[in-house]
């Protein structure tokens, strides 16, 4: 398995547990739920380079702006897209 497909599986594993948690969700709660998790992504790294910019030192500022973070809400937002595929796949059948 290569690293693109691996990170797919996480996605469709995540996308898969928000199905069995909310069922399926309409088109414009996905996208508006998107449009967050884009902002607090933003966000994130918005105050990730502020404190490597003001702090000089890569490495700790990356652990003390929580990157890790940033990888879960990775996943959540890749989650909610494919969520958001499948919801305008049901919508576009005849």
């Amino acid at each position: 398995m290569t690293d693109i497909q691996s990170c797919a599986a996480v996605l469709v594993f995540a996308a898969e547990r928000n199905l069995g948690k909310w069922g399926m969700q309409d088109a414009e709660t996905l996208a508006l739920a998107i449009a967050e998790e884009c902002g607090e992504i933003a966000q994130s790294y918005s105050r990730c380079a502020s404190i490597r910019r003001f702090s000089g030192r890569a490495t700790s500022a990356a652990q003390s702006c929580g990157l890790a973070r940033g990888k879960q809400r990775a996943v959540d937002l890749g989650a909610l897209c494919l969520q958001l595929m499948l919801t305008l796949n049901e919508e576009m059948k005849p």
